[in-house]
């Protein structure tokens, strides 16, 4: 096991959080608190249907278990699932570790999609029926509130997450996060230097 940090941005402060043992390689965590007014790039999507008590299978999800899923569609029309499991919290800290899944029918519009929301050109998807990727994930909240301008604070439905998207030894990092009362979402940059990866993840191994 190895030691990460927190940091939370705060104000333009990075203020350092309690050491936690969590995981097999450094995880780096940054959550924006409060709106600057420049909005980083991100993709929006609606949800449209979600799905309680779920198990992970390889085609997808089954009833019988302690993730939650839900479809949604990006806001050009790409559709895709998603689905998390999240251990619970410990101590003072809101944050919490675990795992997702992220699947598309259309592998293309996805990549297309993520590309054109984070400033990109469209990419050439590889053929072939893609399987739901697995990953790791850390939840750095459960009642955000979007602020103008990008951001978050304290007092609404949003759950805050950071995703590690990784295959085929690519691993990319990005800001994912949802409101599953008000249906609606968002993917947003982490750091510019993953928007590739990101989007070759996607055009290749969903």
């Amino acid at each position: 096991m190895v030691k990460t940090t927190l940091g939370l941005l705060l104000g333009g402060a990075l203020l350092a959080a309690p050491v936690v043992a969590v995981a097999k390689e450094p995880i780096s965590v940054q959550v924006p608190i409060g709106g600057d007014g420049s909005e980083a790039p991100h993709l929006g999507f609606a949800i449209t249907k979600v799905y309680e008590a779920q198990q992970p299978t390889p085609a997808g999800h089954a009833d019988g278990g302690s993730w939650q899923f839900f479809d949604a569609q990006t806001s050009d029309g790409a559709a895709f699932t998603f689905g998390f499991f999240a251990r619970p919290t410990e101590g003072d800290l809101p944050m919490s570790f675990g795992d997702a899944s992220l699947a598309t029918p259309d592998r293309a519009r996805l990549a297309a999609s993520l590309a054109k929301g984070f400033g990109l050109p469209k990419p050439a998807a590889s053929k072939g029926k893609g399987v739901p990727l697995r990953f790791k994930l850390v939840v750095l909240g459960r009642h955000g509130a979007k602020l103008p301008g990008g951001g978050y604070s304290d007092g609404g439905q949003f759950v805050t997450t950071k995703l590690f998207v990784e295959a085929h030894g690519k691993q990319a990092e990005v800001f994912f996060n949802f409101d599953l009362v008000g249906k609606t979402g968002e993917f947003s940059q982490k750091d510019a230097s993953y928007d590739k990866l990101l989007v070759s993840i996607a055009a290749s191994a969903l």
